[in-house]
């Protein structure tokens, strides 16, 4: 669905990660996927435009920070490029290559957990407190007007993965 909405309908894909070098669940994963999004520009198969990097940076003291690469130093908060998702009205999210579905609007994530019902069936939370940390949004055409966030360029031209 991901795929064909951007290579079809005009969607674009926006990849996110809290600390693009220190996730604070100290996964390799997250790491691995970020530095294949900036080398190749797809996430999952998935053309990505437009990356929001160290929206919320792993502090130094966080029990996880030293596991992976410690020497690259603390990230920077990223505020312009958040501020500038906080302005989407509309997206539809995935986390870890597809494993984790969800809804964007206006800065939150909105999800349906299927363990629970009644009140704990829905959650919506502000991004920076959205615990997965390998992301991808794609927005419809009508929100592309609004994507002033970090532009992705590639250094030289990639064929898909």
């Amino acid at each position: 669905m991901f795929k064909d909405l951007v290579k079809n309908h005009g969607w674009k894909a926006i990849y996110l990660t809290p600390d693009k070098w220190h996730p604070n669940d100290g996964k390799e994963e997250h790491t691995f996927a970020t530095s294949q999004v900036l080398k190749t520009g797809f996430y999952a198969g998935i053309p990505v435009s437009y990356t929001v990097l160290n929206y919320n940076p792993t502090p130094k003291t966080h029990p996880k920070y030293p596991d992976l690469l410690p020497y690259l130093g603390p990230q920077k908060l990223n505020s312009v490029d958040l501020a500038a998702l906080n302005k989407i009205k509309f997206g539809v999210g995935m986390s870890r290559m597809g494993e984790h579905n969800w809804l964007f609007s206006l800065g939150s994530v909105y999800e349906v957990h299927w363990n629970s019902v009644g009140a704990g069936l829905y959650e919506i939370r502000k991004l920076p407190n959205f615990p997965w940390n390998s992301n991808l949004i794609i927005v419809p055409p009508d929100m592309i007007p609004m994507l002033t966030m970090t532009a992705l360029v590639l250094k030289k031209k990639v064929s898909k993965p």
